[in-house]
């Protein structure tokens, strides 16, 4: 299950993709949602921004698996045994350096118990994926990260604006998975950002 192993991750991140079929719309349709928090706005790192659970490892932790399931813990009241490993996508790098690995887990049971922290948590918000399957994004960030080019779209879901890295954790959970074929090239205008 690659980096889910023993050894020291110092510096590093884990994350949750946290999935559930088991939600319901108004016309009593499952869909398959997501599950995204938003920071609070009074944090050093990152305020206000809509993510996945997740953080960076301690030296307590076993694995960055076990650092996403203590961080979604921490943030949201999640227990570890309602949701079943999935599988991972490949690490990737945030603007600031930190490599995070994305780890998926469908949810086993209701989740309607999370809370959010709120030292830390504003809110938390269960969003169908088909919003980012059917691709209908403001506008495309640029970055540029030590040479690189990077890109990701920007979405507007109800009061959450979902953007940067936890947008291009989406899209290449959705490319993945479903061959949505998601990329840069879009009507929507692009922004150019340096560090």
């Amino acid at each position: 299950m690659g980096d889910r192993n023993m050894g020291s991750h110092s510096g590093k991140a884990g994350v949750l993709i946290v999935l559930w079929e088991g939600v319901c719309d108004e016309s009593n349709q499952n869909f398959l949602k997501v599950l995204l928090i938003k920071r609070m706005e009074g944090l050093i790192h990152h305020p206000g921004e809509v993510a996945f659970p997740g953080g960076m490892w301690e030296p307590e932790d076993r694995n960055l698996y076990h650092t996403a399931l203590r961080e979604a813990n921490e943030e949201l009241g999640l227990i570890s045994h309602d949701v079943s490993f999935v599988g991972q996508l490949k690490p990737s790098q945030t603007r600031r350096g930190v490599l995070v690995h994305p780890f998926i887990v469908q949810a086993n049971t209701d989740l309607t118990y999370l809370r959010a922290d709120q030292e830390e948590i504003a809110s938390l918000k269960w969003v169908d994926l088909g919003v980012f399957l059917s691709d209908k994004r403001m506008q495309t960030d640029i970055f540029m990260v030590a040479g690189k080019e990077y890109w990701a779209p920007v979405y507007q879901v109800a009061d959450y604006r979902v953007w940067g890295f936890t947008a291009r954790l989406l899209v290449e959970y959705v490319n993945h998975h479903y061959r949505a074929n998601i990329e840069r090239d879009h009507k929507s205008p692009e922004y150019m950002f340096s560090p």
